[in-house]
Parts: structure tokens; C-alpha cells; sequence
């Protein structure tokens, strides 16, 4: 056994970002039977089982369960591990499984340095042989800092992966789209040139990558040179859909048990609903939530929803805000604008002070007659499934609720009734420097 000094401890410690499995229990978990075509795909098997260091880049559409996907495979390969070689092993050894989920929501999880120190973190943190034999050279120099630098992290990731003690490697990075672009860039540019490197396979421990995002032409443009690497969800519109349809009966099952409506209208909303979603588990859960809302479920209430279903996320989006009116709209805008605008998720004590500061209050005393009794029920109200409560942190539902309601530059500004872009960035930020004053002074 190793025991660090504490230079090591604190070089580790340098590298812990934000708690990466609690994060990941704010995904949803997949409905039973879902997410089992990927499993069967054979651009996934092929990537699996290959006996050597590989890239699999998952693209698809917003909303299509990329994320749900990515939590089930870093459970699905860490209980059922391929074996693969390590330098130091005379036989195949299982291979460890280490996940970066990207949330442009939450500061520690949208830039590249964030990504590689979290997956260097789990990957030496139970290896402290690791830690001695190649963080001196990087650390004693510069400290902690060098913590923050890209090049010197992934250098240090490359190195580690190298050592004769590393055991194969699967790495899961999820939602890299929602990395900021231009650390984003230079990650991209350097698993590229990690997988293009041909001598990476010989006298090491392979390293399986596997990375989700949108289909963006920046991240197409890097990965796309290297060769079969793309597996497009956005093509596997049947697997997708046939996903949907379970999803959809087994929350709307859930959903209307309390009420026991009749089950032809059940099945018809059924079947409305998967035929309406596409491919599209976002939109299922959003409008199950709103059904769930709901204090009525006869046969003709239920019609009704047939009717008024709006079309695509935005139509949701809209939906789901127009409800609130005069001067609740103006409440909504504001726990909107400082949600949107906060750098990591509020928690709702929080988010109550930042929403009840005014212009003129040069107190906190100011503002105690303005605070909400009970925010969480205030949230439910006026923003409904818009925003999620999860252990007292306030977050949008999805990163495309953020893209609904920010201002574009250059765009114009939605219609009156309408929620779409219209929330300033500026404003947003104003909302926020505002109640961050208020707590300084």
C-alpha cells in the first residue's frame, strides 16, 4: 500500500470537482425494457468487444433520452464489465467504468478541465501509486493551479492511461454539446488525436470512449475524420419510438391509476400521445405531467387533452407557462430570469431571497415581508414541470427550456402572449448581481 503525503492528498483532492454519482441520480431511470436496442446495435457491440483502445460517439435530437441512455450503459458496464488486457495482468481483467455527465446548468459541469480532472479523480483516487509516480512532475511546479489547465490534465490522463497498473478504461461522456465551445474544441482535438495514435494499442491498457451530444457540426467536423465512430440515434427513429411507447404507457398507467378512467380512453390517449411524441421521451414526460396536474380524468376531460395537444417541445413550453397571467406572469419571469442566469442550480431558500429583492432595498430586513412561505408549492404553480425541484436544488426541466426562453441575439422579440425568447440575458444576470449586492452589503 501507498500511503500519499500531503502534497499527494492535496494534488487529489485538487481534482474533485462536484460530487459526479449524486449528479447522476438526478437522471431519470429507464423505464423496464427501454433503452435494449442500443444493447443489440452492432456499431456497440462492435466498439464493446473490440480487444483494443475505441471511440463511439452517440449523437441525437434534443430530448431523445441521450442522458437516460448514458445512465443505463454506466450501469450496464459496470455490473457486466468486457475483459480486456493490462500490461501488468498475464490475463484479460474486467474493464472499470468511469462517466462525466455535462449540465449547462451547473458551472462545474460545462467546461473541458472540469470533464478530464473528474474522470482523472475516479480513475487514481483508489490507485495512489498513480498519484505518486506522475503528479509530482505536474503539481510541484505549479501548485493546484495546474489543476485548471486543460493541456496539463489530459497529458496527465494520457500518461496514467499508459502505466503498466492502469486497468482498461470504458469512458462515458455525456452531453458534451453542453460544454462550453471553445474548451470543448481542444478536448475534441485531442481524443481525436488519442484515437488516431496507432501505438496507443500496442503496450497498454485499452481505453474505450463513449460520448453523447446533439448532432453538432463543430463536434462532427473533429470526430467524423476518424473511422467508424458515429452512431446516429437520430436515424434509429423505430428503436426510439418503440422506447417511447413503453415509456408512455408505463407513466400514463402510473398516472391515471388514482383516478380508474375508463380504458378505451385511456388507450386512445395512449396512442395519441406516442403518435404525437415521435421520438421524443422529453415531450411524453412533459405532457404526462401536466396530465398529472390535472384534477379531472372523465372520458370527456380526457378528449379534451387529445384535442389540445400542442406540437413539439416549444408547443409544450408554451403550454405549460401560458397558464400564468398578470401579475403571476411577472413572479414567473422572475424566478425564471434568476434561474436561468445563477451559475450552479439555487436551492430554494436561495432562489426565495434572490426573487424578492427590490431596487431601493438596502437591507435583508427589506425584503422579509416578500419571501414565499412555501416556494417549492409557489414553483409548482406558477412554473408547473418547467422547473424541477430535486433535494431542495431548483433546475430547469432540459437544457432546450433554456434555449426556449433566452433572447437570441438579433432576434426578435416574441409576441406578448408568447414565452418563446423572450428572457434577456442581461436582464437575467442584472436579476441576480442585484440579490448578490443585497447579501454583500
Amino acid at each position: 500500500d501507498v500511503n500519499l503525503s500531503a502534497d499527494e492528498e492535496k494534488w487529489l483532492y485538487s481534482l474533485y470537482t462536484a460530487d459526479h454519482a449524486s449528479h447522476r441520480w438526478t437522471i431519470s431511470r429507464p423505464v423496464s425494457g427501454t433503452c435494449r436496442w442500443f444493447l443489440q446495435h452492432q456499431k456497440y457491440i462492435s466498439w464493446r468487444d473490440a480487444d483494443r483502445s475505441n471511440l463511439l460517439w452517440v449523437s441525437g435530437d434534443p430530448g431523445c433520452g441521450k442522458s437516460v441512455l448514458s445512465s443505463f450503459l454506466v450501469d450496464q458496464l459496470t455490473a457486466n464489465p468486457p475483459h480486456g488486457k493490462m500490461p501488468a495482468s498475464s490475463v484479460p481483467v474486467p474493464y472499470v467504468t468511469v462517466y462525466f455527465f455535462c449540465d449547462d446548468k451547473i458551472q462545474e459541469h460545462r467546461d473541458a478541465p472540469s470533464i478530464v480532472r473528474s474522470i482523472l479523480h475516479q480513475l487514481v483516487a483508489d490507485r495512489p501509486s498513480l498519484v505518486r509516480r506522475y503528479f509530482g512532475s505536474c503539481f510541484k511546479s505549479r501548485g493546484t493551479a495546474a489543476a485548471k489547465e486543460l493541456i496539463t490534465l489530459w497529458d496527465l490522463f494520457v500518461a496514467v492511461c499508459r502505466d503498466k497498473e492502469c486497468p482498461p478504461l470504458v469512458v462515458i461522456i455525456d452531453a458534451l454539446d453542453e460544454c462550453e465551445e471553445r474548451t470543448r474544441s481542444r478536448l475534441l482535438s485531442s481524443i481525436a488525436n488519442l484515437y488516431s495514435d496507432r501505438s496507443m494499442n500496442s503496450e497498454q491498457s485499452s481505453v474505450k470512449m463513449l460520448i453523447t451530444s446533439r448532432p453538432e457540426i463543430s463536434i462532427a467536423d473533429t470526430l467524423e475524420a476518424l473511422e467508424e465512430v458515429r452512431l446516429k440515434a437520430e436515424d434509429e427513429t423505430e428503436s426510439i419510438s418503440k422506447d417511447v411507447v413503453l415509456v408512455a404507457k408505463e407513466r400514463l398507467r402510473a398516472t391515471l391509476q388514482r383516478f380508474n378512467p375508463p380504458a378505451h380512453a385511456v388507450q386512445a390517449l395512449t396512442d395519441r400521445l406516442t403518435r404525437q411524441a415521435g421520438h421524443t421521451f422529453l415531450w411524453v414526460s412533459l405532457m404526462l405531467q401536466m396530465i398529472e396536474r390535472s384534477a379531472e380524468a372523465s372520458e370527456e376531460s380526457l378528449s379534451h387533452i387529445l384535442v389540445d395537444l400542442p406540437d413539439g417541445l416549444d408547443g409544450v413550453y408554451e403550454k405549460i407557462l401560458a397558464r400564468t397571467q398578470g401579475r403571476n406572469r411577472q413572479k414567473a419571469r422572475t424566478i425564471l430570469q434568476v434561474v436561468v442566469a445563477a451559475s450552479r442550480p439555487l436551492n430554494l431558500a436561495e432562489l426565495n431571497f434572490a426573487i424578492s429583492v427590490r431596487m431601493g432595498d438596502s437591507t435583508v430586513d427589506d425584503l422579509q415581508t416578500r419571501l414565499e412561505p412555501n416556494l417549492a408549492r409557489t414553483l409548482q404553480v406558477l412554473c408547473g414541470p418547467f422547473l424541477k425541484v430535486t433535494n431542495s436544488a431548483v433546475t430547469l426541466v432540459h437544457q432546450t427550456a433554456k434555449e426556449f426562453l433566452l433572447r437570441i441575439e438579433g432576434s426578435e422579440m416574441g409576441a406578448a402572449t408568447s414565452w418563446k425568447h423572450t428572457l434577456d440575458p442581461a436582464d437575467a444576470h442584472l436579476t441576480i448581481a442585484r440579490a448578490c449586492l443585497l447579501t454583500l452589503s
